[in-house]
């Protein structure tokens, strides 16, 4: 899950990263939240073939509410995950990154966390 408020800027680079994984896409799945965005961040990750959800919402505002609205969502779906990570917009993410979470979860951990580099740091 991508949190983004208006980060046209960076939003396609993370996208690229992320279905450039050493993993099965199929395994899978990319969710971006277009958070009371007022720029192309939404369109920009549609062109990636990603799950794209607009959210506009004056009074609840910032990622907690956005990854909230996107929990509810998914946790509706007929389809089941068995993890969730979450991303800023800004990151990228190695090659590798999905199938060393994978491992470490198939070890039993419950909880894995990764170190993301951001690209775009100021």
């Amino acid at each position: 899950i991508v949190a983004a408020h208006n980060e046209e800027v960076v939003i396609g680079k993370l996208i690229e990263s992320m279905l450039n994984q050493n993993y099965p896409r199929e395994l899978f799945d990319i969710f971006v939240i277009a958070d009371n965005c007022t720029d192309n961040t939404a369109k920009i990750a549609r062109k990636y073939g990603v799950y794209v959800y607009e959210r506009f919402n004056k009074e609840q505002k910032g990622k907690g509410y956005a990854l909230e609205w996107m929990f509810d969502k998914i946790f509706k779906m007929k389809k089941k995950y068995d993890a969730v990570a979450i991303f800023d917009a800004d990151n990228l993410v190695s090659k590798n990154w999905c199938k060393e979470i994978n491992s470490k979860m198939l070890e039993g951990y419950k909880v894995v966390q990764g170190y993301i580099d951001s690209k775009n740091p100021n």
